[in-house]
């Protein structure tokens, strides 16, 4: 869609937003209900009661596992992208970082919304002392809860610089990431609006290429993704899978959305967007617990663009299984929402993003719900029949659909090895099975969130590296 404004059937936008009071923080819901999560359709509670029937059913009728293993593969279209990606890796050369003069940068606002992270104040302050950018046109904002006097003390008992301020979030629910990004929002006057997680270690020269990437882009670029990289991954064999996961994301599957212009599930973390463009689509939904992915589909829905940056943001995994546990579940709650709350008019998000980004949509989020489940059903292949599972590849139209889609993700790791700064495959393929098995308890902890409205957000703790 070429027009940047609502589309000519309307979101049902509300005068309320209008008056640009600074202390609403859930502007979305004021100005576009339908795309936002705070409110809860019937429709919906009986789309995930379906779903968990069919999950039910399933799990219960281990003859049918065979069958089953194929439908869940052919649902997890993900493999698609996982070629895609693969072919892309093999035939592009890297991409050269791109930097703007100093008197060309644009003015940048920076947000750290940090909630508990008393611990990580300062490798925050080391970490913002090591951006490459003019303290004229960068202003950070640290963003902490009315509530959280331990972070607020720990901030205050360092010297920052002067470009550098504390942003208070006023009290109020959901307490929320994204509703206190909404805050930061109102508080900022920059141009480009970037997101960082208290945790996270930008690379120096990643502020002079978003300003490059903005300058040169054309109007429809709205965000820029910067890949995100797992450093320290050696701390548990739990870290080390994620890391893994995080490098076939960033390295494969972003990059091959991207080129299929499919509506793309973005991180937390590194992110850029045109300041303008974010007030006009209605911020972060508050109410959404992966705001992140919710606005990687709102943005395309509006006619904008996304693109990846060159320069990584690093960040360390979760080396706790219980950590890991609800850091998972909130992301498999994020993207279910996400997931009804862009199904709720299928018409209208058709008209918006065509039938091919609208087929994207479906196998990239719906791949997040079965690739738990074909993984299971892989492990029980292995365990009980294997015999059965080699003429079903091979004599099956589903069985081949199933090796091609399966095998392109086996591919990517085996890729991983032979790409620098990468973590690379020192484990047996059957222990990434397992680790994709192990996302099954936290989805069926997500459907049941999803179903009593459960907002909570699962923080996941910190600890300080440098």
């Amino acid at each position: 869609m070429k027009n940047h404004e609502p589309p000519q059937e309307g979101f049902g936008e509300s005068s309320a937003i209008l008056r640009r009071d600074p202390l609403d923080l859930n502007p979305l819901s004021h100005r576009y209900p339908e795309l936002s999560n705070a409110r809860f359709y019937i429709w919906n509670s009986g789309v995930v009661i379906c779903l968990t029937v069919f999950l039910a059913f399933i799990a219960n009728a281990p003859s049918t596992y065979v069958i089953s293993l194929g439908l869940f593969i052919f649902c997890s279209l993900q493999g698609f992208f996982y070629w895609v990606g693969l072919i892309m890796s093999l035939q592009r050369p890297s991409p050269t970082v791109i930097e703007a003069d100093d008197d060309a940068l644009l003015s940048m606002t920076l947000l750290f919304p940090v909630h508990d992270e008393a611990n990580m104040m300062p490798q925050l302050a080391g970490v913002i002392s090591t951006l490459d950018y003019p303290s004229s046109k960068c202003d950070i904002i640290i963003l902490i809860e009315q509530n959280d006097l331990a972070t607020r003390a720990a901030f205050h008992q360092l010297d920052w610089p002067n470009h550098v301020r504390l942003g208070i979030v006023p009290e109020g629910l959901p307490r929320t990431k994204p509703r206190a990004c909404n805050y930061g929002l109102a508080l900022a006057t920059s141009s480009i609006i970037g997101i960082f997680d208290a945790e996270d270690r930008p690379h120096p020269k990643l502020l002079r290429e978003v300003s490059a990437r903005f300058s040169a882009g054309p109007t429809e670029l709205a965000c820029l993704q910067a890949p995100l990289a797992i450093t320290h991954y050696n701390a548990s064999p739990l870290a080390y899978l994620f890391a893994i996961e995080y490098a076939m994301q960033f390295t494969f599957l972003l990059p091959a959305w991207l080129a299929c212009r499919a509506p793309t599930p973005l991180s937390g973390a590194g992110n850029f967007f045109r300041t303008d463009v974010l007030r006009k689509i209605g911020a972060w939904d508050p109410f959404n617990v992966t705001e992140d992915a919710d606005l990687g589909i709102r943005l395309p829905r509006f006619g904008y663009r996304i693109e990846i940056l060159k320069s990584p943001v690093y960040e360390t995994a979760p080396s706790k299984f219980r950590d890991w546990f609800f850091q998972r579940t909130r992301w498999s709650t994020g993207h279910l929402q996400t997931l009804l709350v862009h199904l709720r008019n299928p018409v209208r998000f058709l008209r918006q993003v065509g039938a091919l980004s609208m087929l994207l949509f479906f196998a990239s989020f719906i791949a997040r719900i079965f690739t738990p489940l074909a993984h299971i059903g892989l492990l029980i292949v292995f365990a009980t029949d294997i015999g059965r599972l080699v003429p079903y590849l091979a004599s099956t139209w589903l069985g081949w659909l199933s090796f091609f889609i399966y095998s392109g993700r086996i591919f990517c790791f085996l890729r991983l090895n032979a790409l620098p700064d990468k973590p690379k495959l020192k484990r047996p393929l059957i222990f990434l099975i397992l680790y994709h098995a192990l996302q099954l308890p936290p989805l069926l902890l997500a459907l049941y969130q999803t179903l009593t409205r459960n907002i909570r957000w699962y923080k996941t703790p910190h600890q300080p590296i440098i």
